[in-house]
């Protein structure tokens, strides 16, 4: 590329952390006008640099030069002032103010007088003249919340440019856009350019280098390897400067025989979001699911997994039931269990009659008064049955109280499914005690026997209307059960629902299933580091050690703790929404060689992906959504990209 101004030189950047050097001695600079690509595995240490560059972390040593003059750069305000503007891959923007406040968040200009008031009106009209020289058309007035992630991306581009920005560090931009939206990306950064901004472009996305970079600088392990011109480098030159070894095949995939259906999924619909969703999944199969952004793929992941409602439809998990189990309108409260404490209660009342109100008489409807407590009439009257009154002689109803007592708690202990015990003691003991405790305070004080039969019918009712508010409670498929009948979800967005950031590494591989490390009564630490080590083994995970907070690993390290937390579940029914999204090269092959593994097991695998040769390159079977329907079931053999973007874009 022809000669330009340099503005930006980091030579010699060292820095560590407790337990990691993450940079040793790291070179990197910048021209006007160039779109240098910053490459390397996750850990490598990308992200440290850009931190280093926006002021957030401080160099151990080294020198930065912004426009070759030496500078120190003690803060993220200080780095801003500069001009130096990080776009990173989760945008930081107020989703509930417009456009140009977001623009102008924190600089926003004044009108001039005692009250300095904001000028809004200026405010819009700049936010207006941004947009226009990026060449996009976005209303400035609408709230950040109801843009697509490619317009909230040139918002966030627009708002660097608002701080006059020279040089632009753009963190995986690509990652969650569509093809078109990536098109948009692109011809704003080239109309940047044209403007002499120099931009920093980390991409895990290697096609994208040729596409719109003019140099490149690879990091492995802290290290520089060196910086190409993009046209003199083939891409398996970068993947193996950035992974250390070559890659023979990208997608490690062979074939494999596969067992019964595993997870069947027929009519599942939610409404607005897709309609009648059929598939089955087989043990040692893996399926991909492809379509374009907003075909309602994650959706229906969610959905399978629990984790949203649905209008109707029947999820049937093979291996732990063979009956189909409906997702919604299910009571978990039987009939037959209902009549059973309807029997109990009534042959119980004589019983409580004795102990606390007395014996009576039926044929008289006179009380008499109760004997003594433990007395020997009372046990008398209470447990061998009173021959003057009508009290039934020996222990045999009883006995078949508490036998039917049982069936219903031997019934309740098949039917529980996503009861806790917290929640069974809390939804059945409830009744029993109100029904009792009235009962005993109302025998208590009044000899009324009317009053008595009013408290009886009473407590009939209470079992009635408890009956009749659990029958009407829908049963929901929730990711509770899921989880106990073998079904995992690594979801797309792993960092807020996939992983707790603020613990161990050790604590989010064991919280799945947690009742695996408790013997006698008490958690087996022991046994908790053992396995948690015989999983960051398996799946290689980087980290100093188990007690490492998650928030302090890569993408990639979280990925595989989330896979982690699956196998420790012992799930083999997985689901995995984006799964390399987001990591790099080396850690996408590992990825899909645990993902072939699994499946050579005996597992169910679902990938969901938004890139085309993942899709072809990993999958036995691929089903395509379009805009909440699935349109097309296609074997591996006969899969071309151009037959799913044709599903997946067409209505035929």
């Amino acid at each position: 590329m022809p000669e330009s101004k340099n503005l930006l030189n980091m030579l010699k950047i060292d820095k560590s952390f407790p337990g990691v050097h993450a940079l040793k001695e790291v070179d990197f600079d910048l021209a006007e006008g160039e779109v240098h690509i910053l490459l390397g595995e996750n850990g490598a240490g990308k992200s440290t640099l850009i931190k280093i560059l926006a002021g957030i972390y401080h160099a151990d040593s080294g020198q930065i030069e912004i426009s070759e003059t030496p500078t120190v750069i003690p803060d993220a305000r200080t780095g801003r002032d500069l001009g130096i503007s990080v776009i990173y891959q989760e945008l930081n923007l107020v989703p509930d103010l417009s456009v140009a406040k977001n623009i102008f968040l924190g600089r926003e200009p004044v009108l001039p007088g005692v009250m300095r008031r904001v000028d809004w009106a200026r405010v819009e009209q700049e936010s207006r003249a941004i947009m226009e020289r990026l060449d996009v058309r976005i209303d400035v007035n609408a709230p950040v919340r109801s843009l697509s992630v490619a317009d909230q991306q040139m918002v966030e581009i627009a708002r660097a440019l608002a701080f006059d920005c020279k040089i632009l560090v753009m963190d995986e931009p690509t990652s969650s856009l569509s093809g078109h939206e990536i098109e948009e990306l692109f011809k704003a950064v080239t109309r940047l350019r044209e403007h002499g901004v120099g931009i920093i472009y980390i991409s895990h996305r290697l096609e994208e280098v040729h596409e719109i970079g003019d140099r490149v600088t690879v990091l492995r392990d802290g290290e520089y390897m060196g910086t190409w011109d993009v046209k003199d480098v083939e891409l398996d030159f970068l993947i193996t400067q950035m992974v250390g070894r070559t890659l023979d095949e990208k997608f490690p995939w062979t074939p494999r025989q596969h067992g019964e259906v595993a997870l069947r999924v027929r009519g599942l619909t939610r409404n607005g979001v897709f309609e009648d969703i059929n598939f089955d999944l087989h043990y040692g199969e893996i399926v991909g699911l492809s379509g374009l952004v907003g075909a309602g793929r994650t959706e229906v992941a969610r959905a399978v997994m629990g984790a949203d409602t649905v209008d109707s439809g029947t999820v049937e998990m093979t291996n732990a039931t063979k009956e189909k189990e409906e997702i919604q309108k299910l009571p978990h409260y039987p009939l037959w269990m209902a009549l059973v404490d309807v029997v109990v209660f009534m042959l119980a009342l004589p019983l409580f009659t004795v102990i606390f109100q007395g014996i009576y008489d039926p044929f008289t409807l006179n009380m008499n008064s109760p004997p003594p407590l433990f007395s020997a009439n009372w046990f008398y009257e209470w447990i061998l049955g009173g021959p003057l009154y009508n009290i039934p002689n020996g222990p045999t109803p009883y006995i078949v109280a508490a036998g039917l007592a049982l069936i219903r708690q031997v019934g309740l202990w098949f039917l529980e499914r996503q009861y806790s015990w917290r929640t069974l003691v809390i939804d059945f003991a409830s009744w029993y005690a109100l029904a009792i405790g009235a009962m005993v305070i109302t025998s208590l004080f009044t000899q009324n026997f009317v009053l008595e039969w009013v408290m009886i019918w009473g407590g009939i009712a209470m079992v009635a209307i408890r009956f009749l508010t659990i029958l009407t409670h829908e049963r929901k498929w929730t990711p509770t059960l899921a989880i106990r009948r073998g079904l995992g979800l690594l979801p797309e967005d792993r960092k807020t629902q996939g992983l707790t950031q603020v613990l161990s590494v050790a604590y989010n591989t064991t919280s799945a299933n947690i009742r695996r490390l408790i013997k006698r009564w008490l958690l087996n630490l022991t046994m908790e580091k053992d396995l948690v080590d015989e999983h960051i083994n398996q799946l290689k995970i980087m980290t100093p050690d188990q007690e490492t907070q998650i928030r302090f690993l890569s993408g990639g390290n979280q990925q595989k703790v989330v896979l982690a937390k699956w196998l420790f579940r012992r799930a083999n029914v997985l689901i995995f929404d984006e799964p390399t999204r987001g990591i790099d090269v080396g850690a996408k092959f590992e990825v899909h060689s645990q993902m072939l593994q699994l499946a050579e097991d005996g597992a169910a695998v679902m990938m969901i992906s938004s890139e085309l040769p993942e899709i072809l390159g990993m999958s036995d079977r691929i089903l395509v959504m379009r805009e909440g329907r699935l349109t097309a079931d296609i074997d591996r053999n006969e899969a071309t990209q151009e037959g799913i973007l044709r599903y997946a874009m067409t209505a035929d």
